[in-house]
């Protein structure tokens, strides 16, 4: 009997797709069943060759040898950590009972890429079909597999696919390497990244205009009625005015100090707010970040593992912020599934409390086209629960503390838009004294919450906290009312430097500057962070450039850190998935520009100091105690260099969830041991204090007395 092969991106994947199938013989590295095999990748099976593995010549660097360029056809590499399950999809490819194959890989451009370098390596020749499904719940899958697509309908997306994989491969090799001969002098590696080099520009920039900034003390005068709101001094255009020392404004307040002031004009309008759209990954990353301090790696880490492991998640790496109308068929059972989750009655819990949800309300946001639009849903529709009737007992008993907040997140941005709309009266009022001075007030009259009830528990945001917006105004008040001043007051204030980039506003900036995408923004931050010489560190949620970091923007030629560059190379690509660019002619484009590149920075006279550069990488330099190679911090841990040959030194960032400083790592690498250290957590509760020491075999241990 001939059969179907699915290969799945992951094992947890495969292992839905094979129950779904019916397939229950587990095997090694796939599960068979009688229709259908079921195997899968573990992420990237194939990479692409590094230079020298193509020219032995290439391995050592030399000025000469660049820029260099290889055909796609003959870079592909099987990736040895992989290269067992490589194997198995080989040979499963070449079974002669395989009628044809289906990519149930992830559904996206690096997804789709993935699956047909496999194809390509392992000589695939026989037919195949296209699995794309928005999550891994019994019935999404069973409605993907019944609508598979053809893969000629992703040619072009792969054509873009590869054109990004050879254009970072190109950029970052050759100029990985013109960029340390040249302006590194060879001592020192000056890592380039096509996404990476422009977001650290960006960083160093900020952290200059901090450095820069010269903060300026200016005084606003306010004043205070006795109908119980307040008001700040204006001038004609109703601008605030400043004062600028605090000598000008108590003079100001002594010589005006009226008793009376009538209100000259006064405005209200009615404001209606709809809900905001639902969450794409970036604005679910950028939330999490300003809510709870998670950075994008952390977001991406919960939502991927309510995706695949609980499947109570829609796909998580999508750009889109609206529905499909496929989708907004069976939005009342999405409803249905999540409710419980508020409530043990949801629909009751919604009536009383939210509004009442009806299908006419159900009916009216779904042809509202801020939140389902055919034409604005990119690989995939935005965050949504899924249909999971096991949705309830996985949130309350499988949930870690942070899955659950990301979960709730997007789940009350999905309730949010089925709500009423968050409605206000806005008043603006103008007081005028006897003098003509000017005083503006501003507030508003909450009329209905409306989905603004989901957010009564969250903090305020900042814009709604200042004391002008918040002013309860009094109904009785309208023109030529007189009104009585209780006090004047001075505010201190002063300008504020820019802030730094946070966890959330990074990932702001790189969408404004479309450096890297949904799928890849966590990946190009940690690049920058997690290498051997770290380009930039992260300190109560802040981005910072380290001093290898400034440096070696500073030697980087404009072009090749410039903001601009990944937007232009962006809309390349999306052109050659519109059909309107071929890769070929992308390409070799860049190979020019490189060229051009290269040969600008050999002409290049000035350089910097390099011994800077190698001060920078090696100042805060720790090395092994067992075998002298140098100590790297890593995304989890320290760890050492060695560890390829079988070292096994590793300390841990956390310690009974205190967190170990650089100095206490510098003392248990250099003397084997710390100093008491208090702050460590009982699994019971409560603190406990203790030395740490390093045993041979690498790992730490308390120690409670010498």
């Amino acid at each position: 009997m001939q059969k179907i092969l699915v290969v799945a991106e992951k094992p947890s994947a495969g292992a839905d797709m094979a129950k779904v199938l019916g397939c229950s013989q587990r095997k090694a590295g796939y599960i068979e069943g009688d229709q259908y095999i079921v195997t899968w990748a573990i992420g990237h099976l194939v990479g692409l060759k590094l230079p020298e593995e193509h020219d032995e010549c290439l391995k050592e660097w030399k000025l000469e040898n660049l820029p260099f360029r290889f055909p796609i056809q003959s870079s592909l590499k099987i990736l040895s950590a992989t290269e067992k399950q490589f194997n198995v999809i080989k040979q499963l490819i070449q079974r002669s009972d395989v009628d044809f194959i289906i990519n149930a890989g992830d559904a996206g451009r690096e997804g789709y890429l993935i699956q047909e370098w496999i194809y390509r390596l392992a000589g695939n020749k026989k037919p195949v079909k296209v699995l794309w499904a928005s999550s891994l719940t019994e019935e999404a899958l069973r409605r993907a597999f019944s609508n598979l697509h053809e893969r000629s309908e992703f040619t072009n997306l792969l054509q873009e696919a590869e054109a990004r994989a050879e254009t970072d491969y190109l950029m970052g090799m050759n100029y990985s390497r013109g960029l340390t001969l040249i302006k590194g002098n060879g001592s020192v590696v000056l890592r380039y990244g096509r996404c990476q080099t422009p977001l650290l520009r960006l960083i160093v920039k900020r952290d200059n205009e901090i450095a820069a900034f010269n903060s300026t003390p200016y005084f606003e005068v306010h004043i205070h009625y006795q109908e119980g709101f307040s008001g700040i001094l204006v001038d004609e255009n109703k601008k605030v005015k400043t004062f600028a020392t605090a000598e000008m404004a108590n003079d100001y307040i002594k010589n005006n100090d009226l008793k009376q002031l009538r209100v000259t004009r006064y405005t209200e309008e009615l404001k209606k707010v709809s809900a905001p759209s639902l969450y794409n990954l970036a604005d679910l990353q950028k939330e999490m970040g300003s809510k709870y301090g998670y950075d994008a790696s952390k977001t991406l880490q919960m939502a991927q593992s309510l995706y695949e492991k609980h499947k109570i998640l829609s796909y998580p790496r999508t750009d889109s912020r609206v529905m499909s109308t496929d989708l907004a068929r069976e939005i009342g059972r999405h409803l249905e599934s999540v409710l419980p989750v508020f409530s043990d009655d949801g629909k009751a819990l919604i009536a009383q409390k939210w509004g009442v949800l009806t299908k006419d309300s159900i009916d009216k946001t779904i042809r509202e086209k801020k939140y389902v639009n055919d034409l604005k849903v990119t690989d995939h529709h935005a965050l949504v629960p899924t249909i999971n009737p096991n949705m309830l007992e996985i949130f309350q008993n499988q949930l870690s503390p942070d899955e659950r907040n990301v979960f709730l997140e997007v789940a009350k941005r999905f309730l949010a838009i089925f709500l009423s709309n968050y409605t206000y009266r806005a008043i603006c009022l103008l007081a005028v004294s006897d003098k003509q001075n000017v005083y503006l007030t501003k507030g508003k009259e909450v009329l209905e919450p409306g989905w603004k009830v989901l957010y009564a528990d969250d903090k305020k945001p900042v814009a709604d906290e200042s004391e002008e917006e918040e002013n309860e105004i009094s109904s009785s008040i309208c023109e030529e009312t007189v009104l009585h001043a209780d006090r004047y007051f001075r505010k201190d204030k002063k300008t504020q430097a820019p802030s730094r980039y946070s966890v959330s506003s990074i990932i702001s900036l790189m969408e404004k500057y479309r450096i890297g995408t949904s799928a890849t923004r966590a990946s190009i931050i940690e690049r920058l962070m997690y290498s051997k010489s770290p380009y930039i560190v992260l300190k109560k949620g802040k981005y910072y450039g380290t001093e290898l970091g400034h440096n070696y923007i500073a030697l980087v030629p404009e072009e090749l850190k410039s903001e601009n560059l990944t937007a232009d190379f962006e809309e390349q690509l999306a052109a050659i998935g519109d059909g309107k660019l071929s890769k070929d002619q992308m390409l070799n484009n860049v190979f020019k520009r490189i060229a051009n590149n290269l040969q600008a920075l050999k002409d290049s006279k000035e350089k910097l100091d390099t011994d800077v550069l190698k001060n920078s990488c090696n100042k805060s330099r720790l090395y092994c105690p067992q075998c002298g190679k140098i100590i790297y911090r890593g995304k989890y841990s320290w760890y050492c260099s060695g560890y390829k040959e079988g070292c096994k030194v590793k300390l841990p960032f956390k310690v009974a969830n205190k967190t170990l400083s650089e100095v206490q790592v510098k003392q248990l690498l250099e003397k084997g041991k710390t100093g008491v250290l208090k702050g460590f957590q009982k699994k019971s509760g409560g603190t406990f204090s203790a030395k740490l020491t390093l045993l041979n075999d690498g790992k730490v241990k308390f120690l409670f007395r010498d």
